[in-house]
């Protein structure tokens, strides 16, 4: 059985009212009380017609306190003089639960009573052990009482069922024509001590203790607190009085014993077997919580483990992508400026090898960032529209200076019915042709490599497209075939020394196919050649041909447009520095050098710029900080930065944008990506 509460809430001190209070009284010494005439032993009218119960003693007294009249409205029921107390037509409700909804239209006092509410059902009904046991039954309250709006919020399967009183509730309980009937303990029990009801049990508790306060008109709002201020004066000896007099309970929980035996034998009988069950099986069970328990503090252990040692590779990629970029930005840059030079053919030679070399570098370090990111769950695709068309031309075009020098035929058969216009990663799908178009001419000596692309299946808005790159090439077998696509794998490693490359390019082409809703796979047979199939899910849009240069995004070549601009340059290497320098000159552009943050400031205080080119990694102030400075402390909210930064990772990205630059470059420089960006900066 659960506790019950005590019948009053526990009060410690005696308030004295303020100055204004009492002044207040002065001027209000009358009020009127809205009662409930058959709320016994809480408030009712007795045999000779007066106002009797619980809240009628608690008026008494607080009369004598605060030296005022309380008089009691008898011509209205409780549910008019709730309406009324709204209205402002009566001033005091002695004896009501305070509810969100109530407290809307009235002031409440503090409780000043707690109740324990309780279920009525018949001797010989079901088997109650809670409120949950009444899902479906008809439940009786009295209309308008706090019970009519708990039971509809929290309990709407259950069927209510209003009454006007509580002696209407246990009679229609008595007769059967309601299933059980709810309302406070002390109340039930007055009844049930006064009739005759044998065969009414109280069956359980509720959960919802109700709390007596006592609402005031909101037109006399100072009343509640000297309201308040009064009840908290009443002494403990003046409520247990109170509580002796009106609230000694009898309660006597019990259920039909058939009903009894007919839920609790089987159930008992259920339960017995489980215990038997359990205490046979326990000291199985201990040994294996144990096990488990150090089962899982080795995987915990090598989770932590895992983790650590992703992060620390994670650092080292990074680190060694930076690291590298930052000399190959020089190596680059210079490849560059050397090609407008203007080179006799021997030098354009050297310099052709020297960017050839330089870019395959750039592809290694790319492919080992790639798979880490796929390994990680980390790449993530971008969604632009693209034609598919222009990029297979850009492919044959790089293709083509490696296969022309052995003669070999390049033929690219595109269907007629593939989307003029296609919405995905145009980069990824780009890498993964170029994989393995570069595989098939690095392979092949002689014939002819082929690139074929169909509709495999087509719906709504999306289509699955599958690619066919076939070469005359070396081929493999079929041991060299199940190595093809692991990582860091080649079909044999003999073929390092004949013809390079990492084994990382069809492991990353495969991942990406899958990114992409796909898959590759391929036929091959030894000294005939190699077919490779992928395919690709993509979103098209049906669009005439007219139409595709205004969806897809067009490049910036009207790079006059840079010409005077002004440009900050900040960049701790001298090489950095000059190969940046040079670049820009070339394109007409005016420029001042920093080699920190804080010398980029101090010119951004003296002279007026264009944009900021901003370095990342430098002594005494780097990049973020910087531009974090220049943005709040100098208020130059609308002049470009742009990160340039061997630092390529998208956190490093992110945190670019954070710190508040525009945009982000990374090294080495493409030297068209750098001069569209400024661009395009510079011209919003």
């Amino acid at each position: 059985m659960p506790s019950i509460k005590p019948y009053w809430s526990s009060q410690t001190s005696l308030a004295n009212l303020t100055i204004e209070q009492k002044n207040w009284l002065k001027k209000h010494s009358h009020f009127s009380l809205g009662i409930d005439n058959h709320w016994s032993p809480f408030e009712f009218i007795d045999k000779n017609n007066d106002y009797s119960g619980v809240s009628s003693e608690y008026i008494a007294i607080l009369q004598e306190k605060m030296g005022v009249v309380f008089e009691p409205d008898y011509s209205k029921t409780w549910g008019d003089a709730f309406k009324a107390i709204k209205k402002g037509d009566i001033d005091v409700i002695p004896a009501i639960v305070k509810t969100e909804k109530r407290a809307q239209s009235m002031i409440f006092t503090e409780p000043y009573i707690s109740l324990s509410s309780v279920i009525l059902t018949r001797r010989d009904s079901f088997y109650v052990q809670g409120i949950n046991d009444l899902v479906g039954k008809k439940v009786g309250v009295i209309g308008g009482y706090v019970f009519e709006s708990i039971l509809k919020e929290k309990h709407p399967k259950i069927k209510i069922a209003r009454v006007g009183s509580v002696k209407e509730g246990i009679e229609l309980v008595e007769a059967g024509e309601i299933d059980a009937f709810i309302d406070a303990l002390a109340t039930i029990n007055h009844e049930l001590n006064n009739g005759n009801h044998k065969d009414i049990i109280v069956a359980a508790f509720t959960p919802y203790p109700l709390e007596l306060s006592m609402a005031v008109s909101k037109k006399l709002a100072p009343l509640a607190k000297i309201l308040d201020k009064a009840l908290v004066s009443i002494t403990t000896k003046q409520k247990s009085r109170i509580a002796n007099n009106w609230l000694t309970v009898e309660v006597n929980l019990e259920s039909n014993f058939k009903t009894f035996l007919y839920w609790g034998l089987p159930v008992g009988s259920i339960f017995i077997m489980i215990i038997l069950i359990v205490l046979r099986a326990n000291r199985r069970m201990q040994f294996e919580i144990m096990e488990r328990k150090k089962t899982e503090a080795l995987l915990e252990k090598a989770k932590q483990k895992a983790e650590t040692a992703n992060q620390t590779k994670d650092n080292f990629l990074a680190n060694m992508s930076h690291e590298i970029r930052t000399p190959m930005n020089a190596v680059v840059g210079m490849s560059y400026l050397l090609e407008k030079s203007g080179l006799n053919e021997q030098q354009k030679e050297y310099q052709e090898t020297l960017n050839s070399s330089a870019e395959s570098l750039l592809v290694l370090i790319d492919d080992i960032l790639d798979l880490s990111k796929v390994e990680a769950g980390k790449l993530e695709l971008e969604y632009l529209p693209f034609n598919l068309t222009e990029i297979l031309k850009n492919i044959e075009n790089q293709v083509r200076l490696i296969i022309d020098e052995n003669k070999i035929e390049l033929v690219t058969k595109v269907s007629s019915d593939i989307p003029r216009l296609l919405y995905g990663d145009s980069n990824r799908l780009r890498q993964v042709i170029l994989n393995i178009v570069n595989n098939a001419a690095k392979f092949t000596d002689k014939g002819k490599i082929e690139i074929t692309v169909e509709v495999k299946s087509k719906h709504a808005k999306t289509v699955e497209i599958e690619f066919c790159v076939s070469d005359t090439g070396i081929g493999m077998d079929a041991n060299q075939q199940k190595k093809l696509f692991q990582n860091y794998s080649q079909a044999d490693s003999s073929t390092t020394r004949k013809y390079g490359g990492t084994g990382l390019g069809l492991a990353i082409s495969k991942q990406l196919c899958e990114l992409m809703g796909g898959k590759i796979w391929l036929k091959s047979h030894l000294e005939v050649g190699s077919q490779f199939y992928f395919t690709v899910k993509l979103e098209y849009k049906d669009i005439t041909e007219t139409n595709i240069d205004k969806e897809l995004p067009q490049a910036r070549n009207e790079f006059d447009f840079l010409k005077g601009k002004k440009i900050l340059l900040v960049d701790d290497n001298d090489v950095n520095l000059m190969v940046a320098r040079m670049i820009l000159s070339n394109a007409g552009m005016e420029i001042v050098t920093a080699r920190n943050g804080q010398e980029a400031i101090d010119h951004l205080n003296e002279f007026t710029f264009d944009a900021v080119l901003m370095d990342i990694q430098m002594p005494i102030m780097d990049g973020y900080t910087a531009t974090k400075y220049i943005r709040k402390e100098m208020s130059l909210t609308d002049l470009p930065i742009i990160a340039v930064s061997a630092n390529v990772m998208k956190k490093d990205l992110q945190k670019s944008m954070a710190s508040g630059m525009n945009a982000h470059i990374g090294k080495p420089l493409n030297v068209n990506k750098l001069l569209t960006t400024l661009a395009s900066k510079i011209s919003n």
